[in-house]
């Protein structure tokens, strides 16, 4: 997959599905897009220049296939930063919506860690597997059409990450499925939710360590900031600590 930007740094969205294409740049013929390499430019009719990349991670990322809403990267690096998550991880995660973090978490862990994938909608299931295909990370991911409700068969997991709406009936699941010092995140809409979680969470083994809410805000070339609101939810993060006696 190749990615285009213009001399400013802008990317440009190209279709090279057509043999030529006229952006504001001026007319190109795709066939020299497709053939440049990596760092190459090419000249337009009107002699202006498009930078050729090919696209890495973060560059695919954005081009995913949308159904759910997804995690994106501003909360998923913060799961990541709070939890370690890194090569031999072994991560579950419900539900996998479009597979966004599914493939984040995937780059991470790879090559000798393993996420496990719970789905209960079948039609979610197939968007998520054809994006994790997209990034080439099949291989370290295991997909289940399952409700974590009912049960996680994995066991001495590291991490287990919920994003749905009441994370408190797999909780005791969770609980068994990590080892102690393991993380639980939960990614939740709304305070009354994160209320009722932490009230589940006293009856089990989990704590909770971080709550937070991430704003983004992004600036214009004039330096003006805005809030770029997306899913802009709580962060819970609970950690196994070992029973004690009492």
């Amino acid at each position: 997959m190749k990615v285009f930007f213009d001399e400013s740094g802008k990317r440009i969205d190209i279709d090279l599905s057509k043999e030529k294409v006229n952006t504001y740049l001026g007319i190109i013929n795709t066939k020299d897009l497709k053939k440049a390499k990596h760092g190459e430019t090419i000249t337009t009719s009107a002699g202006k220049k498009i930078i050729v990349l090919e696209a890495n991670f973060v560059d695919k990322f954005e081009n995913i296939k949308r159904g759910p809403q997804i995690i994106d990267l501003k909360d998923a690096a913060i799961i990541v930063a709070y939890t370690g998550i890194s090569s031999g991880y072994k991560v579950v995660e419900a539900g996998s919506g479009s597979g966004a973090l599914t493939s984040y978490l995937a780059n991470l862990v790879k090559p000798d860690g393993k996420v496990y994938s719970y789905e209960k909608r079948s039609d979610f299931l197939k968007i998520a597997k054809e994006n994790v295909k997209m990034f080439g990370l099949s291989k370290y991911v295991k997909f289940k059409n399952k409700n974590t409700h009912k049960g996680i068969n994995e066991k001495n997991v590291d991490v287990v990450i919920f994003d749905m709406p009441d994370p408190w009936h797999s909780l005791k699941h969770a609980e068994k499925a990590l080892k102690v010092g393991g993380f639980l995140v939960c990614y939740l809409p709304n305070l009354s939710q994160v209320e009722e979680l932490l009230q589940a969470a006293k009856e089990t083994s989990l704590k909770l360590v971080k709550l937070s809410k991430v704003i983004l805000k992004d600036a214009n070339e004039k330096m003006k900031f805005k809030p770029k609101i997306k899913r802009n939810s709580y962060l819970v993060f609970l950690r196994k600590l070992p029973l004690l006696d009492r």
